[in-house]
């Protein structure tokens, strides 16, 4: 597809809203909110003839077009590097038959003809979906660069959540009532855990989550007497929990003196 193609397109659509528009009553439409797209489609279109003159579907606009990107002037140089770092990316079959067809501008009976193809032959069309692939996409629209910082990032962070999963999984394995080491508790990120995983008495449990407390970050610096301050929280309760995050290296001082 071409920019004028999607010019001549857009132009359809804006005659049918405005038909659509003067025949409303008539025609039911009011559930359409054609009267809230006709102008939006009628600025779209003003803004596409001014940024594609008739007349400029040479390359790489066209090849561009034709993977549904939109090339605006000021964009055309940074699109044209990132579209030729992803041509090299192909094999030299699929760069030579679409650069032929797109730079040369040959028709798709000669580029069969040229090289050697029955005319149905659908290697050029396979070629172009390969050069559409989204990865050859970020190529286009972001730059080599950008792609490489992104996925070397990426990696790094996949590579850090599979730390993380491995320790909680050590965690998880030793259970609540083995004692765990204050290393493990700074390398784990014990204080991130929520209440609800301590396994609590309902009556604990619901007495810290009105209390505001909802992981085990929100016990530090809290005392005994912190705790026995909060609603339907008895001795025997507050015991329970002081043993419970024990159990996770967390002391809770009688008081805070």
């Amino acid at each position: 597809m071409t920019k004028n193609d999607v010019i001549t397109e857009f132009s359809q659509i804006v005659e049918y809203l405005e038909y659509g528009a003067e025949h409303e009553p008539e025609l039911d439409l009011k559930k359409t909110r054609i009267g809230e797209s006709l102008p939006i489609f009628k600025a779209a279109l003003s803004f596409m003839k001014k940024e594609y003159p008739d007349g400029d579907d040479s390359y790489p606009k066209n090849l561009l077009m034709a993977l549904g990107i939109l090339p605006l002037e000021k964009d055309l140089d940074k699109l044209s590097n990132g579209l030729e770092y992803a041509l090299k990316t192909l094999d030299e079959k699929d760069r030579t038959l679409i650069l032929a067809k797109y730079k040369e501008e040959l028709s798709s009976r000669q580029v069969a003809e040229k090289y050697g193809l029955h005319y149905e032959n659908s290697h050029l069309y396979y070629a172009l979906h390969r050069l559409g692939s989204p990865l050859r996409i970020k190529y286009i629209c972001s730059g080599e660069e950008a792609v490489i910082n992104y996925e070397k990032k990426q990696a790094e962070f996949t590579q850090e959540i599979a730390e993380i999963d491995k320790k909680i999984g050590i965690l998880r394995e030793k259970g609540p009532a083995e004692i765990i080491s204050s290393e493990e508790i700074k390398e784990v990120g014990i204080y991130d855990m929520a209440i609800d995983d301590l396994n609590l008495s309902v009556r604990s449990r619901n007495a810290l989550f009105r209390g505001g407390y909802r992981t085990l970050g929100d016990f530090k610096e809290k005392t005994v007497t912190d705790l026995m301050k909060l609603r339907n929280l008895g001795t025997q309760s507050v015991e329970e929990i002081v043993t419970t995050l024990a159990k996770y290296g967390i002391q809770i001082p009688e008081d805070d003196k």
